[in-house]
């Protein structure tokens, strides 16, 4: 008798972390309200889900994920890009409920609006703009198109455009008008 209702004291409260949050759900109900850092009375049945909403990066661990897109000349460049993102905490509920878990909202969300936002960027700019030594023009319409696609889901802190590479033929014309132009 003593063991089980220690058990369920011990099993009444939940701690999270700094920099987490806590969804609580019990038999299929979800709590709209997340449970901030600290110290929480909740129903020994109920599971608590903790998620993450400090910063982070994607690809994970400093990696980079390479797109393949068009320019507005329907050229082909491949872009190594990484972002710097965290989740709302007031809204991480909702998004468990339609989602899942913070690794299911990150293939789901995070990566598809990267990549569609990217795209979505790079297919406004000529070979020219995107080639220009000024790289955070790019990274801010990057920026503003990933937003776009996240909507309110994800807060997106920053966007890191790592490489450019493009076709070898316009890689050797660029190069040819560029010490043309040092020429002059």
């Amino acid at each position: 008798m003593a063991v089980g209702l220690f058990l369920i004291a011990s099993n009444s409260f939940a701690v999270i972390g700094v920099g987490e949050v806590g969804v609580k759900h019990f038999l299929g109900s979800i709590d709209p309200v997340p449970l901030d850092q600290g110290v929480h009375v909740v129903n020994p049945l109920a599971a608590i889900e903790v998620m993450s909403i400090r910063e982070q990066s994607f690809p994970a661990y400093g990696g980079v994920e390479r797109i393949e897109a068009q320019t507005s000349e329907q050229l082909n460049v491949a872009l190594e890009v990484s972002i710097l993102f965290r989740l709302a905490g007031a809204n991480v509920p909702d998004l468990f409920q339609r989602l899942g878990t913070e690794q299911q909202i990150k293939s789901r969300i995070v990566m598809n609006a990267l990549r569609n936002g990217v795209r979505d960027a790079v297919a406004t700019k000529s070979i020219n703009e995107i080639f220009s030594p000024n790289r955070r023009e790019l990274a801010v319409s990057m920026m503003e198109e990933i937003q776009a696609k996240a909507g309110d889901r994800i807060e997106l802190l920053d966007v890191f455009v790592r490489d450019v590479q493009a076709p070898a033929r316009v890689r050797e014309a660029i190069e040819a008008r560029l010490e043309r132009e040092q020429q002059v």
